[in-house]
């Protein structure tokens, strides 16, 4: 089964956002996503597969609402497991 992955970040009421089609939702993946100014990236297992230079960052402030697994237009949920979450604030990644 194909799935398509998205994510986005919101800066008061304004959304930018990606999405990369053809994953493979039976089959475990290595996903990295990354943002700098405004040049938003996917990685699939080490490869680029995806990017937005119109996106921008979020802001530094408290979160109170941080999702992970969940449909961009609401209802459906991420039916599977997620492993070795880490977030990094500040630490710019190599395209390899």
């Amino acid at each position: 089964t194909t799935s398509t992955i998205a994510w986005s970040v919101y800066q008061g009421s304004t959304q930018k956002y990606l999405t990369t089609s053809n994953w493979d939702s039976a089959t475990w993946t290595h996903v990295v996503v990354s943002i700098k100014d405004t040049t938003m990236k996917v990685h699939k297992n080490g490869v680029l597969v995806g990017t937005n230079t119109d996106g921008h960052e979020p802001n530094v402030l408290t979160r109170t609402q941080n999702l992970l697994g969940r449909n961009l237009g609401g209802g459906g949920l991420f039916n599977g497991t997620i492993a070795y979450l880490k977030i990094w604030h500040g630490v710019e990644l190599s395209d390899s």
